[in-house]
């Protein structure tokens, strides 16, 4: 009888597996091995997270140089293309004035007719309308140059305009490297407002501090 007793008090008593809420260091050695994994995991995602983008970094860094170094070709090419200009208006110019003062040679004496005099009064006065039109070109293209350095907002955009003509696919490229960069910006964006909104740091910077 007191064997029969026995028996039904062991099979009564809670077994360590059926009933684990009785038993909470298991929970506590599950939790121990889970957390340092889950943080471990985090912390490889955001390390290769990174190594993604330092690798579009540097993709989009060497299109951009690669357009920049064409830029300052046609730049400096654009430049010059100004001095050009600038030499041959002088050089007509200085035609024009040597033009006029033939012409004023050719005065009508006080004996002409006054016919020959307006007719040539009116061409007189076209000759030196011309010599006014070329000064006045010439003064243009001067405060053009004297405002077009070589990194001024007007000649960069000439140069580029001509670049994107000649180079369509470098400058698709240097476009493609540009959206990827502002998308690349937004999601930053995003992700900083995130984190600041949930109130943690950046999920690297939490992951490690969990390990300590």
């Amino acid at each position: 009888m007191a064997l029969d007793e026995f028996k039904v008090r062991n099979d009564k008593s809670p077994s360590p597996l059926s009933n684990r809420g009785s038993y909470p260091v298991y929970d506590n050695i599950i939790s121990d091995v889970s957390t340092p994994l889950l943080v471990a995991d985090e912390l490889v995602e955001s390390a290769q997270e990174a190594e993604r983008e330092q690798q579009a970094y540097l993709e989009v860094t060497s299109v951009e140089q690669s357009f920049q170094e064409a830029l300052i070709v046609y730049v400096y090419a654009k430049h010059e293309q100004v001095d050009r200009v600038e030499d041959k208006l002088e050089n007509l110019i200085e035609k024009q004035q040597s033009r006029l003062q033939q012409y004023q040679a050719t005065k009508p004496g006080l004996l002409s007719l006054p016919g020959a005099r307006r007719a040539w009064q009116d061409q007189q006065a076209q000759q030196q309308s011309r010599l006014l039109a070329m000064q006045a070109k010439l003064e243009t293209v001067r405060e053009i140059r004297d405002g077009m350095g070589l990194h001024s907002p007007k000649i960069e955009e000439l140069a580029e305009r001509k670049l994107r003509k000649h180079q369509p696919e470098m400058a698709q490229e240097f476009d493609n490297a540009l959206e990827v960069q502002r998308r690349h910006s937004i999601v930053t964006r995003m992700k900083q407002r995130h984190i600041e909104s949930i109130g943690i740091g950046s999920p690297l910077t939490l992951s490690i501090s969990q390990t300590r």
